[in-house]
């Protein structure tokens, strides 16, 4: 057996401390821009788009927030409940607010804007415009029985080569609803009437802030 120094096993031992900590657990998650994600009719998303990386922590909601180490998993479509609710309108325009809620007993996190495809009474679906609208959003961990809302809005007011608001879509009655890195879609009901300019929907991005009613009409 060769001989070592004290030195030697010395160094040695601090090599293998630097290789342990530069090869540990690494933990990053990512979110995958809602036209990009699998399964989804071609050309119903708002396009596809770079995966992005997701920083840990971020903003909280619902009971239980704080509670554990470590950012919490994504949720999935089977803990989650999805409410569609009109909140108001005016000169043409509509606005619906879309509450996400983790009905799971454990925290889980959402992250980015959904992803919408209307749908008429007889259940076809209609042609959407998505377009997502607002900054690069943050992660919102969800406590068991906590929400995040998103926040949708369309006009009722012909658009290009729309003559008349008979002229716009179908009546739209319900929703087909993408949460990011959740899974698949979820069907939601909303009698939204005619969304105009090609079926055009305006997305604002998942947070803690419950959309504000407001006085319709117009």
């Amino acid at each position: 057996m060769s001989r070592l120094t004290r030195p030697a096993v010395a160094a040695a031992a601090t090599v293998l401390l630097v290789v342990g900590c530069a090869h540990g657990p690494r933990n990053v998650g990512r979110w995958v821009a809602p036209g990009s994600t699998p399964g989804l009719p071609a050309g119903t998303g708002a396009g596809g788009g770079p995966a992005q990386p997701v920083p840990t922590g971020g903003a909280t909601s619902g009971p239980g927030r704080g509670a554990g180490a470590g950012p919490a998993a994504t949720c999935r479509i089977g803990g989650l409940r999805l409410r569609l609710a009109l909140t108001g309108g005016g000169m043409g325009n509509r606005y619906a607010g879309l509450e996400v809620s983790n009905t799971s007993s454990a925290p889980c996190a959402v992250q980015g804007f959904v992803d919408l495809t209307q749908y008429d009474r007889s259940g076809s679906p209609l042609p959407t415009r998505v377009v997502r609208e607002g900054p690069v959003p943050a992660p919102v961990t969800l406590g068991p029985g906590g929400s995040a809302w998103a926040v949708i809005a369309w006009t009722m007011i012909p658009g290009a080569g729309e003559g008349s608001p008979a002229a716009c879509e179908p009546l739209t009655a319900a929703f087909d609803v993408v949460v990011p890195g959740a899974g698949a879609a979820r069907r939601v009901a909303l009698a939204a009437g005619r969304v105009c300019e090609g079926g055009r929907l305006t997305v604002g991005p998942l947070s803690t802030q419950r959309p504000a009613r407001s006085g319709g009409g117009g």
